[in-house]
């Protein structure tokens, strides 16, 4: 059934947007009502698909979308805030916590890998530039949250400034 429904918007990324805001138009195109029943189309789970940093139960998410949006090493280091944390952690840092969001969600991953210490902490607020999001309506008519300006320090769009 999930797969249908995705086999049938074939929904697709639009530039570098996370996957919170894939997440978020798939939830407006299906006519979702509540955020916790798209989380548990998507990934099996009513509230790891929601966190909008780092998500957990990617594989069931690649499964569902029978691998369409990459694998899960793709979606975690490259769609959602953990490819800045990990950039220069060994590969097996970064197998870890791949492996680990894979099938379960991201809880103990802020402590492990020692962002609570850090003067960016681990509180990652969502962050848009309007001008990034008046160019995404012209181009595609839907707002996309950007994956650079979720990094974390990251306040200034380096595009337009703003």
């Amino acid at each position: 059934m999930q797969t249908d429904l995705f086999k049938s918007w074939r929904l697709s990324w639009l530039g570098a947007e996370t996957l919170y805001s894939w997440c978020a138009r798939y939830h407006r195109l299906v006519g979702g009502n509540l955020s916790a029943r798209t989380s548990s189309m998507l990934f099996g789970h009513a509230q790891d698909g929601t966190r909008h940093d780092v998500p957990g139960h990617l594989a069931t998410l690649v499964e569902r979308t029978t691998g369409a949006l990459g694998t899960v090493d793709d979606l975690a280091l490259r769609r959602t805030v953990l490819g800045y944390y990990l950039r220069f952690r060994t590969p097996a840092d970064q197998l870890r916590a791949c492996h680990r969001l894979a099938s379960s969600g991201p809880r103990g991953l802020k402590a492990e890998f020692g962002w609570l210490a850090t003067k960016v902490g681990a509180i990652h607020p969502l962050k848009a530039c309007m001008a990034c999001v008046t160019e995404d309506l012209h181009r595609s008519g839907w707002p996309t949250w950007r994956v650079v300006h979720q990094l974390p320090a990251v306040w200034v769009c380096l595009a337009h400034g703003v």
